[in-house]
């Protein structure tokens, strides 16, 4: 099914795109890695939106639309902002995971605000994914010293799945009426714009910039992934319910877990393992 490949395609590229964001905060405050995401983003749709989108139809947006678009568009920056703070202070084995409970928000806020049935296998799967997630984020060494550092992260991380959730649902509801790439590069640019003003009244610009001229390949790396990620999964949800999309997409677990392990050598030990097979199993019981 299309929508099975969309997440897939998008689980690897958002994995691709916070193991680059990782390496970059290492040098680089989180509040630049955030706006110079946003708009090289929102650089990188342009063109296809000229091509693809009328300009009519920006004009033609209810004002349901546009309240919707500036909400998510805060929310967006909001939660890059918090999970860039995540990644940057914990483990990806322990962030990823931790920030995928979302499918158990979004099948719970999908029931109430968009009255989504949502089936057995589903909540079940989301509950499966969620015990995973916890397996995945222990660590069967835990450093005192590093204990405050792993609190702050799942913080962040939950923070981010709560926020995403409610992306999650308004996102359905409005790709219902209004075409995925408009819905996308709406709230890019609005976040863009935003995250231009701020930058600008912080005085930040100038160190953004020199970050975009040292670090141009990279940056441009992990917004072209968040380009490929967050279109692949808009499309998946206005092909299927959000609900099983975003229980679905869990799958990017399994990608953050391998990706830890790989590139930043995290501890990978049998309770992830567990963890992991927990969640595929989870998976498994969405699709079949």
């Amino acid at each position: 099914m299309l929508w099975i490949i969309l997440c897939l395609v998008a689980a690897v590229s958002l994995v691709g795109a916070v193991v680059i964001n990782k390496r970059l905060l290492g040098t680089a405050a989180e509040e630049n890695i955030t706006s110079l995401y946003f708009i090289f983003i929102t650089l990188i749709l342009t063109p296809f939106v000229l091509l693809l989108v009328p300009v009519s139809d920006f004009f033609a947006l209810s004002v349901e639309i546009i309240s919707a678009v500036l909400f998510i568009a805060i929310l967006n920056v909001l939660s890059v902002y918090v999970y860039m703070k995540a990644i940057k202070v914990g483990d990806l084995s322990t962030i990823v995971p931790i920030k995928n409970t979302t499918p158990l928000f979004v099948a719970i806020l999908a029931a109430l605000l968009i009255s989504e049935h949502v089936e057995l296998n589903v909540i079940l799967a989301s509950v499966m994914v969620v015990v995973g997630a916890v397996a995945l984020s222990r660590n069967s060494k835990p450093h005192a010293s590093q204990s405050q550092q792993k609190l702050k992260s799942i913080i962040y991380a939950l923070s981010v799945a709560v926020i995403a959730a409610i992306v999650f649902v308004i996102t359905k509801y409005s790709v219902s009426i209004v075409y995925p790439l408009l819905w996308i590069y709406s709230t890019f640019l609005v976040s863009s714009l935003l995250l231009l003003f701020i930058m600008v009244a912080s005085g930040s610009a100038g160190s953004a910039m020199q970050l975009t001229r040292t670090k141009f390949p990279q940056i441009f790396a992990a917004a072209l992934l968040a380009t490929i990620a967050t279109y692949a999964t808009v499309t998946a949800i206005s092909l299927e319910k959000a609900s099983v999309v975003s229980a679905f997409l869990r799958v990017e677990l399994l990608f953050g877990v391998v990706a830890g392990a790989f590139f930043f050598k995290e501890e990978l030990t049998k309770t992830k393992l567990s963890g992991a097979l927990l969640i595929l199993a989870g998976l498994l019981l969405v699709i079949l």
